[in-house]
């Protein structure tokens, strides 16, 4: 899969298998409106069994457990000699294009145990692992160790999602809950003509979700002083300081960072002797400084605007 794809046609959907399609599931794929389940249109979700947790495809008939034997097992799942006699990993779903889907929920039972029996769950996007949870068997359905799985956000936005135990068993799923996927987005730092270092890392989350702003890191501009990030290379956007909250918007977005001429507290482009003025008349109470002022006056970066700072000013002012 190259790039993100998302599944925007998917409606809030139950994907239910209630009969048998053994001529179409005996290359060990079901696909959503198959066995009586409903299509989703524009998009195509695929269950099948796996032999490791890595999503190898056992290529052995899939069948529903009732429709085929009237046994009260109702999951989709194999009755094939050897995977019968001796279980099998687990069982995936994916779509088979790479789209995205939103995994809210399934069924589990096991037509082989006695006793309850734990399951992981892993859920991948572009095959990286993005989500994880794992659940217990607690309830007996037809005399069938059974679960009604519920998951948390972090099935939001998958391709794919493998269930496994830690040794063979007998799996099976139905009433597949899927919806259309929550993106996430990204918010880039860029280092905006910095002279040397990395910009940090980029951020992802979803709408809404709220980040903390990192510092400036390796990042350095001869001459000039990071006084956080802005939403404009030109720093005429909106200003965020290091540390603050974040809200990450409904699209991807990028974060200059925003330097200013070191010693220039009045921002009128160069250092002068006014500059030294403003620091006097901060030390005397006449003025207040705001926060970027503070960075940019603070000359020996002690964290404190001073005399000394002032006198740093005006050798500056004067070339010295």
């Amino acid at each position: 899969m190259t790039g993100v794809q998302t599944a925007e046609a998917i409606s809030p959907t139950t994907i239910s298998f209630s009969s048998n399609e053994e001529a179409v599931w005996v290359d060990g794929i079901a696909e959503d409106g198959d066995g009586g389940s409903d299509n989703i249109q524009d998009f195509t979700l695929q269950f099948y069994n796996i032999s490791d947790t890595s999503g190898t495809l056992i290529e052995k008939q899939l069948v529903h457990g009732d429709s085929f034997l009237d046994d009260g097992f109702v999951a989709l799942s194999s009755y094939e000699e050897n995977l019968s006699n001796n279980g099998w990993t687990g069982m995936g779903m994916t779509s088979p294009d790479g789209s995205e889907f939103q995994l809210n929920s399934f069924f589990y039972s096991n037509y082989g145990e006695g006793a309850s029996i734990e399951i992981q769950v892993k859920g991948y996007r572009d095959h990286q692992e993005v989500a994880e949870a794992s659940f217990h068997t607690d309830h007996r359905v037809n005399e069938f160790e059974s679960k009604n799985v519920e998951l948390d956000e972090t099935f939001d936005n998958v391709d794919t999602v493998f269930l496994y135990s830690e040794r063979a068993s007998w799996h099976g799923i139905n009433h597949i809950a899927v919806d259309e996927p929550v993106s996430n987005f990204t918010v880039t730092f860029d280092a905006n003509g910095a002279s040397a270092g990395t910009a940090p890392d980029s951020m992802s989350g979803k709408a809404g979700a709220s980040i903390t702003l990192p510092g400036k890191e390796t990042l350095v501009k001869n001459g000039f002083t990071f006084v956080g990030w802005n939403t404009a290379a030109s720093g005429s956007g909106t200003a965020h300081e290091e540390g603050a909250a974040f809200t990450i918007g409904a699209s991807n977005e990028t974060l200059y960072a925003h330097w200013f001429l070191t010693g220039d507290g009045n921002g009128d482009g160069k250092v002068t002797s006014a500059d030294a003025l403003m620091v006097y008349q901060a030390i005397a109470n006449k003025t207040k400084l705001t926060a970027i002022q503070k960075k940019v006056l603070d000359l020996n970066s002690d964290g404190q605007v001073n005399a000394i700072d002032a006198n740093l000013i005006m050798k500056a002012a004067v070339g010295k």
